[in-house]
């Protein structure tokens, strides 16, 4: 298993059981990935453990409902998907993320993304 299905694993597993934090493997991947969700407000933060190659990420719930229900794999490293592919589609209340040269990008329609990039993951 990628470091980035273990990610999404965790966190949907975590988020089932309604847990306040999670442990997820520690990449610069990964960490971009969390600055990203932090910044847009899906999660509370996250704190680089030290002395280990964990990060413990802190989920954030309204309501005892959580912020990221469900987090879906979109490419996969058997056949990777970019947003070439899914130009003009919008997501209702759901939101892409895509890594693109610029970084990680988190979005709801790919039609707001000014570069190309791979579509990593849907998160609802």
């Amino acid at each position: 298993m990628d470091l980035l299905s273990d990610f999404i694993c965790r966190i949907n597993q975590v988020v089932v059981l309604k847990k306040l934090e999670v442990k997820v493997v520690k990449t610069k991947f990964i960490l971009e990935i969390l600055n990203s969700f932090e910044e847009f407000g899906f999660i509370r933060g996250y704190k680089i453990l030290p002395n280990s190659k964990e990060i413990l990420v802190l989920l954030k719930y309204v309501n005892g409902v959580s912020i990221l229900s469900k987090l879906v794999r979109i490419s996969k490293r058997s056949k990777k998907i970019y947003n070439s592919n899914y130009q003009g589609k919008t997501y209702g209340f759901n939101y892409l993320v895509v890594s693109s040269n610029e970084g990680i990008i988190i979005t709801s329609s790919l039609n707001k993304v000014p570069v190309g990039g791979e579509i990593l993951m849907l998160i609802k």
